[in-house]
Formats: structure tokens, C-alpha cells, sequence
């Protein structure tokens, strides 16, 4: 498919610096293209000759991945696009440089050293839902062994103490009962 595309492609007669988006589709569309260009891209649609919005996703060595959305793409046809580079203008659309969001119920924050969920915090019943006191961050897989009454958690950071199984029983009362499942090994 990628060599029958870019034997089209060197059929279209487009100048140097062209992104040509193809429309597989029998349907006039809307699509959303991610490509890699270098720094400071300027992207022109052909036809309207009006700029594209660019949205920066990552930067790496020397070049950007970015995102747009390639309007009115010809049913079963394609649309170019003008990538015109400017060194004088600054990336735009990064990605914020906060770490935490934030809507009318909840406010989320990040760790910004690990990339973890530091906390959420539940707007309407005013209550942080993460527990900090942790040894292991929220949402991170932790590995628990036996399940007969000798459970053991996997410590994969031995600096750290060693976490408390929440499925032992933590007393005696109707509904705190351990509870036994057992497997026939073949």
C-alpha cells in the first residue's frame, strides 16, 4: 500500500515541500494526519491557501511529530499542502509546561520527575482520593504472590517498605471471613 501511495504521489506534479494527504474513502471527509517535520514548520492548504493549525505532539532530535486536520479531503482523491520552515518563529502548540488540570469536580496533579498521578483531588466532597503516605504510586502494578493466607507482595523497590496486603481480614465480624480459593493444577 505505502509503495502504490508513493507512486501516486510522484505522478502528482506538486512543488518541492508538498504533503500530499490521500482520502481512500468514497465520501468527502474530514481527517487527522500526523507526520514528522522539521523545527518551525508553517503548513498552507493548496486549495484555500489558507494556514493549517499545527499542534506540536513531541519534540525529538531534530524534528517535530506533529498533528492537523486535513479539511474537505475529495472523496477517493487527495489534498497537498504547502511546509514552508521559518526559523525565526518558535514551535507552537506545545504541550503545557503545568502539572496539574483541572475541571469544575476535580483537580488532578502530576509528578513531574516520574510522570505518576500525585493527586486527585475531589472538588465537591473536598477530599484528596490519592493516598501520599504510599510506597507505590497510584495506578502502579504491583505484583502479589500466594493468596492461601501466606500472602506475600512483591517489593520491586526494596529502599521502600514493603506495602500491606489489603486482602487480608483486618478483624473478626460477620463479612470479615478470609476466604480460600484453590485450582487443580494439570
Amino acid at each position: 500500500m505505502d509503495r502504490s501511495l508513493s507512486q501516486l504521489a510522484d505522478r502528482i506534479h506538486v512543488p518541492a515541500d508538498t504533503l500530499v494527504v490521500f482520502n481512500s474513502l468514497n465520501w468527502r471527509r474530514n481527517a487527522v494526519v500526523e507526520t514528522d517535520l522539521p523545527p518551525n514548520p508553517k503548513l498552507v492548504d493548496l486549495t484555500t491557501r489558507e494556514e493549517v493549525p499545527l499542534q506540536v505532539l513531541f519534540e525529538k532530535e531534530n524534528f517535530l511529530h506533529v498533528r492537523f486536520i486535513a479539511k474537505d479531503l475529495p472523496a477517493v482523491g487527495y489534498k497537498c499542502f504547502s511546509v514552508s520552515y521559518d526559523a525565526s518563529m518558535a514551535p507552537k502548540n506545545k504541550l503545557p509546561n503545568e502539572s496539574a488540570i483541572e475541571n469544575p469536580f476535580y483537580r488532578i496533579t502530576v509528578d513531574r520527575a516520574t510522570g505518576s498521578v500525585s493527586g486527585i483531588y475531589d472538588k465537591q466532597l473536598q477530599h484528596e482520593l490519592v493516598d501520599a503516605a504510599s510506597p507505590y504510586k497510584f495506578g502502579e502494578y504491583v505484583y502479589v504472590t500466594g493468596g492461601d493466607g501466606d500472602t506475600q507482595m512483591i517489593n520491586p523497590f526494596p529502599a521502600l517498605p514493603p506495602g500491606e496486603s489489603p486482602s487480608r481480614p483486618r478483624g473478626r465480624g460477620p463479612g470479615r471471613r478470609p476466604v480460600r480459593a484453590s485450582c487443580p493444577t494439570p
